[in-house]
């Protein structure tokens, strides 16, 4: 056997064996509504997919290569800009979360070149949908970020109950201490209210007294 004949009895059995593992996966995956894409060596093969403004979506990819092969994998929006750019890993189900740009609403191109040293076509197995996980991921982070913010209200309201009582208790010292400074105001007006009594009784006294020495004495 000659060595051209070699390499493409090698070729075609590399070929053979690759697609039958790619057809064993897919007979082990429940894949409805998938697309199979038959990748011709060196060219270049695109899907395009129409998607909202916002809306979230998977691309899920099964490949059958083996390594000495390479897919190259692009999503672009309806204006050309790249969402996703990445090299395929062989023999597995590549899966990507994605989400279409918040202004933008049209065609997005999902494209893929296959290049190999060895077998001329391949085959991947994709399917477009909308990322239902992405919104139960959202609801989820919502009620995580309502946690966050109760727990904080929370310590807020522990926080204000501190300050709340601290205030009482000044408020209850400073009227402790208002109604002893009355009640100790109240008690210095009546202590000088008794002694301006005294003094003017015994004022009233002493004149009385005065008048009847002179008297007395015959002076008046």
């Amino acid at each position: 056997m000659t060595s051209s004949h070699s390499v493409r009895f090698f070729t075609m059995m590399a070929t053979i064996s690759v697609v039958v593992v790619f057809f064993i996966m897919m007979s082990q995956i429940e894949y409805s509504n998938a697309t199979l894409i038959h990748l011709t060596r060196d060219h270049r093969f695109c899907l395009h997919e129409h998607l909202s403004e916002n809306t979230p979506f998977k691309v899920s990819v099964t490949t059958a290569f083996s390594i000495a092969d390479s897919i190259h994998f692009t999503v672009m929006d309806p204006f050309g800009q790249t969402l996703k750019d990445e090299r395929l890993e062989s023999l597995r189900k590549n899966v990507y979360h994605l989400k279409a740009r918040s202004d933008v609403t049209g065609e997005y191109e999902l494209c893929f070149t296959y290049n190999s040293q060895f077998a001329e076509f391949t085959y991947v197995d994709v399917k477009v949908e909308v990322d239902v996980h992405h919104h139960t991921l959202g609801e989820h982070e919502s009620v995580e970020k309502i946690e966050r913010l109760n727990n904080l209200l929370q310590d807020v309201k522990q926080q204000i109950q501190l300050v709340s009582d601290e205030q009482n208790y000044f408020r209850v010292r400073e009227t402790r201490f208002r109604d002893t400074t009355d009640s100790t105001y109240e008690r210095t007006f009546w202590l000088g209210f008794v002694k301006f009594i005294l003094l003017v009784v015994v004022t009233v006294w002493q004149l009385y007294n005065l008048r009847g020495f002179f008297k007395t004495k015959k002076l008046i």
